[in-house]
């Protein structure tokens, strides 16, 4: 999951690793305190797809892994993000 993070001053380049519907767990070399609110876009599919953008909220930051609460989705970030979490459940089943 390519991850692109920050605020109106700095955006940050990211790696995701835990989707899921009300968050996202990512790496990162930025770190922003818990309890900051923060942009955040990323995309779940081929480099060509277009950036599920949202707000969120730092809920963890330490050792440039960072944890984010999402607030105020669209209803298509929210319809995409549920697609996307389908997608990488069923394919974690497929393989078990």
């Amino acid at each position: 999951v390519d991850v692109r993070y920050g605020d109106e001053e700095q955006v940050s380049a990211g790696e995701g690793f835990d989707l899921s519907e009300g968050g996202l767990g990512f790496r990162g070399r930025t770190l922003y305190p818990a309890g900051r609110q923060i942009e955040l876009a990323f995309r779940t599919e081929e480099p060509q797809a277009p950036w599920i953008r949202v707000q969120a909220v730092v809920r963890y930051a330490a050792t440039e892994r960072i944890g984010v609460e999402f607030v105020a989705l669209s209803s298509d970030a929210r319809r995409r993000i549920a697609q996307a979490v389908a997608r990488v459940q069923g394919a974690q089943g497929s393989q078990a």
